[in-house]
């Protein structure tokens, strides 16, 4: 986690946006519907990820990315 602090100072200094998400594994289970959820929800907390597909989920998560 030190080192995401590291590289979102490096980037802020460039005036881009980084944004460091930290998952446990153990936490939000092992298939990729739980992990893209909490990315999804973690980069994006005003969408409702309820009834969206994983691949609909990475789109938005795509999609984050290359607006910001």
């Amino acid at each position: 986690i030190k080192c995401a602090t590291i590289l979102e100072k490096k980037f802020s200094e460039r005036f881009l946006k980084f944004k460091f998400v930290y998952i446990n594994l153990k936490l939000h289970g092992g298939n990729k519907y739980t992990i893209y959820k909490y990315i999804l929800e973690t980069l994006m907390p005003d969408i409702s990820c309820q009834g969206m597909s994983a691949e609909e989920m990475i789109r938005y998560v795509l999609k984050y990315f290359r607006v910001e």
